[in-house]
């Protein structure tokens, strides 16, 4: 438990940190730094309950993208600022970094196993991302249609 706990407080650092590296003031490294914590704590949730990497990472991210833009408008900043701080917890550098070290020392069998775990991690962020900006881009253009009457 306490380790779960020390994950988060992590989490929260890490998010607030690029926040502060990405030149966000006020409240907005507060709710970056929260909005950290919470991918952390769902992508635990998920993979805890499925065991599923892709899972994980898809529905964590899912679930900040769709924060980040109902938090964008309100506080009047573009959504990248509040979607990228927030998904630095979940990207696998140890990965990557890992996957390219065995690459250069030649042991293929376990970059490969690596790469595996990369791709699957990456392409769970990727997708949420995508799918949830196309969801809001419908959304949006759904309002402007409704409210312009073309």
């Amino acid at each position: 438990m306490s380790e779960i706990i020390i994950q988060t407080a992590m989490s929260f650092i890490t998010s607030a940190g690029f926040s502060v590296l990405f030149n966000v003031r006020g409240k907005n490294v507060f709710i970056n730094g929260m909005g950290g914590s919470l991918s952390w704590i769902i992508y635990l949730l998920v993979f805890g309950h499925w065991g599923s990497i892709f899972w994980s990472f898809f529905v964590s991210t899912f679930v900040i993208a769709v924060l980040s833009y109902l938090l964008a408008r309100p506080l009047k900043v573009p959504v990248t600022i509040m979607l990228v701080p927030m998904i630095i917890p979940l990207i696998p550098g140890g990965l990557l970094y890992n996957t390219v070290f065995n690459i250069i020392t030649g042991n293929t069998e376990a970059a490969k196993g690596f790469f595996n775990e990369l791709v699957l991690e990456l392409a769970g962020i990727n997708l949420a991302i995508i799918t949830v900006a196309t969801l809001f881009g419908i959304v949006y253009s759904v309002k402007k249609y409704r409210l312009y009457g073309l």
